[in-house]
């Protein structure tokens, strides 16, 4: 996947992604997708 992001510069490219990834997974686990809980190990993806 790619993503093309507009962020300031003073925001470290570390934080940025470690919030992404965070709100990404709340998503995946609230719509409860069959297919990704099958593949979950031990609650995290």
């Amino acid at each position: 996947m790619h993503l093309l992001v507009h962020y300031p510069p003073k925001v470290a490219v570390s934080s940025l992604v470690n919030s992404l990834k965070g709100v990404s997974s709340r998503l995946i686990r609230k719509r409860n997708y069959p297919s990704i809980q099958g593949a979950l190990y031990g609650g995290r993806l």
